[in-house]
């Protein structure tokens, strides 16, 4: 039972720091990310992360293109980026 068990156990434990690295190195992508609104003209409120000011702001979204910088409530931004 234990080493079968044992096995289980790391491989959940490797799947766990795996998803969690993954995520982490995203959200660090995306927070880095300058300002881009995209090409199109279907403006939309969103906000983005300013990474100077360490603070999210609002911008007008062309509704295409553009980057991961992009979150449609200040709440989603300021939990994926804001550092306290």
């Amino acid at each position: 039972f234990w080493p079968c068990g044992l096995f289980v156990l790391l491989s959940l434990l490797l799947v766990y720091l795996f998803i969690f690295s993954e995520s982490e190195s995203f959200y660090c992508h995306r927070c880095g990310q300058s300002l881009d609104p995209g090409p199109c003209r279907q403006y939309v409120v969103r906000w983005y992360y300013d990474p100077e000011a360490n603070s999210c702001a609002q911008f007008w979204f062309g509704g295409c293109q553009g980057n991961a910088n992009n979150f449609e409530s200040e709440s989603w931004c300021r939990k994926t980026c804001v550092s306290t």
